[in-house]
């Protein structure tokens, strides 16, 4: 008795990198990547996978993700001193000193209107949270925050990445890569906060404090009507530094 002879196969070449490459020809962008949502492979990255860039508010991104790491979606959080260090020109949420919102709302205002001011307010409680003492300055709880940022980067393996803030206002010590930014897309969708938010095209959503706000997505892949429009889109997050360029 002889055993079964098996035939060895060979897998076709994956068409998906060479298509991609062809359907980036001409586009202006500074980087073109694509990845994989299954998979996180990297199928097409028309510079280095590893190159330089500045994420601008995708940024919101992980921070977001960061602080849903030891916030609660449901807790309620007064936004304070925190304020003041957004940045002349920033996109808000229009968000107030006193005003009380929940986690989930800020997280919203952050992904939907790109709010700086969301993202600061978010990262003080967390940073807060982190350090187990609720009296640190605001300052001082974002520092906290962004360290924490930076550790959880590291420990994720985004070799190519750091931050100074939390909401991609341009530093020249804030960048990352097209795989580390990738990554952090890929660890957005597996959160079902921010996955939620971010493919809302609008919202109209009532504080905690009782002011209320509609939010539009700055995301045109998103709004109806738009000649950028894809049905199925699931976000994720659009950013701008004059230095980064338009982001998505």
């Amino acid at each position: 008795a002889t055993e079964p002879t098996q035939q060895e196969t060979t897998q076709p070449p994956d068409p998906r990198p060479q298509a991609l490459e062809a359907a980036a020809e001409g586009m202006e962008a500074g980087c073109v990547f694509v990845c994989d949502g299954e998979t996180g492979e990297l199928l097409y990255c028309s510079t280095g996978p590893e190159q330089a860039m500045y994420p601008a508010s995708i940024t919101k991104l992980f921070s977001a993700w960061v602080a849903l790491r030891y916030l609660e979606p449901d807790r309620v959080i007064t936004a304070g001193d925190e304020l003041e260090l957004v940045r002349s020109g920033s996109s808000t949420a229009c968000i107030s000193k006193g005003f009380r919102l929940r986690v989930d709302m800020l997280v919203e205002g952050m992904l939907l209107p790109s709010g700086n001011d969301a993202a600061y307010v978010l990262a003080a409680a967390a940073g807060r949270e982190i350090a187990g003492d609720e009296n640190l300055t605001a300052l001082k709880a974002v520092q906290v925050f962004v360290e924490e940022m930076n550790r959880q980067a590291e420990e994720l393996g985004f070799a190519h990445t750091g931050f100074t803030n939390p909401d991609g206002y341009h530093a020249g010590g804030h960048y990352s890569c097209p795989e580390d930014v990738a990554r952090m897309g890929l660890l957005a969708l597996e959160d079902p906060v921010i996955s939620r938010y971010a493919g809302l095209q609008q919202d109209t959503v009532t504080f905690e404090s009782g002011q209320w706000i509609t939010w539009y997505n700055t995301n045109l892949l998103l709004e109806p009507g738009s000649v950028y429009a894809v049905p199925g889109t699931l976000g994720l997050k659009t950013g701008y530094t004059g230095e980064a360029g338009y982001c998505l």
